[in-house]
């Protein structure tokens, strides 16, 4: 998981700041969530290891764009027997053990679904908002990144891109 990080400050360099785009709902294709975001997210599959060597499928929704990213990952442990909170206690530690500040730690609830909301700090200053939820054996990070000198127009569209992510689960 730690290597998905890497690849949203990589995208976070690469791309045009945000404009006041209009705003797409997207649901993903298993039917499992929605959200929305200022243009459609780049898609990705990526295969990651974790902490304790188990190979898992990551599939990854990212906008980015300057000093703003939205990020939708789902990592799918449906070939594992996992105690929830263990997976998302475990993305925690993993986010801390690659030398990010954790501001905040607290218990998250969305649609049901019960889990946890982290902030924190990279090494390059850019803050970092991530709820992770374990649902159906797959682990839901929603995550924003801004700059340290996000402006408001920034702030906001973090904010409306959290309050727009919605479980879709039957």
């Amino acid at each position: 998981m730690r290597s998905l990080f890497a690849v949203a400050i990589v995208a976070l360099v690469l791309t045009p700041a945000f404009a006041e785009d209009a705003w797409t709902n997207y649901r993903d294709e298993a039917g499992t969530f929605t959200m929305e975001m200022p243009s459609m997210p780049a898609l990705a599959t990526t295969s990651s290891k974790t902490a304790d060597g188990r190979e898992i499928t990551v599939m990854s929704f990212t906008l980015s764009r300057g000093d703003s990213a939205f990020v939708v990952m789902v990592g799918d442990y449906t070939a594992y027997n996992l105690d929830g909170r263990n997976v998302i206690k475990g993305a925690i530690g993993g986010i801390s053990e690659v030398g990010n500040k954790v501001q905040s730690t607290a218990p998250d609830s969305l649609d049901g679904q019960d889990g946890r909301k982290i902030s924190f700090v990279d090494g390059k200053g850019l803050r970092y908002s991530d709820r992770l939820f374990f649902v159906k054996n797959r682990l839901y990070q929603v995550m924003t990144v801004v700059a340290p000198n996000a402006d408001t127009v920034q702030q906001n569209n973090a904010a409306r891109f959290n309050a727009s992510f919605h479980f879709t689960l039957k």
